[in-house]
């Protein structure tokens, strides 16, 4: 018989470990001089984050986010796109307990649409937003103490936002049709009667 560890119920783990650890291999500023060994344990290490990242406490968001997004930079785009990464693979999205305010989407969520509009047109952070938000959305189905109104648990633009991107993810257009385009008439191969 095979048991499954509950995520904060049976094990909760620490984050900070694995921060620490991506933090030198990503992050050229925090890297120590032997980089090269540490750089080949990349895979290896998020693939245990993606793992790990259901059983961080989610009342250690707001925490994780103190402690990241100051990496998180518009002046080398290549930071942000770091952060959103670590973001992504460490950060959890069960629901926190209502006893902590700052782990609630509502005091969160504000943050990644804000990061999201500094970093836009980019399908890597499209992808790496809506991952998380996907994530979030199901996770937040069963929970009683965060409001789910008829967007979920985001706000109407933030789920405009939301279905935006992934129309653009998919190639198809977004926004209003040129008045011309949408009057015009098709001509037809074969007679009509």
């Amino acid at each position: 018989m095979v048991h499954f560890l509950k995520p904060q119920e049976d094990l909760t783990l620490d984050w900070r470990p694995l921060w620490k650890d991506i933090k030198t291999i990503v992050l050229p500023a925090e890297a120590p001089s032997h980089t090269a060994t540490l750089r080949r344990g990349l895979k290896g290490l998020w693939k245990l984050c993606l793992h790990a990242q259901s059983y961080f406490d989610p009342k250690e968001r707001y925490a994780m986010l103190q402690e990241i997004l100051p990496y998180f930079s518009t002046s080398d785009l290549s930071d942000g796109f770091i952060v959103l990464g670590v973001l992504n693979v460490l950060m959890p999205t069960a629901p926190a307990p209502p006893t902590e305010p700052l782990s609630q989407p509502s005091n969160f969520l504000p943050t990644f649409f804000h990061l999201w509009s500094l970093v836009s047109r980019s399908k890597v952070v499209d992808s790496t937003l809506l991952d998380i938000f996907s994530r979030l959305a199901r996770d937040y189905l069963s929970c009683v103490h965060v409001p789910f109104g008829e967007h979920g648990i985001y706000t109407r633009e933030q789920s405009d936002l939301i279905f935006t991107a992934v129309l653009r993810l998919t190639d198809i257009p977004v926004g209003q049709a040129n008045p011309r385009t949408a009057t015009s008439t098709i001509q037809l191969a074969w007679p009509c009667f």
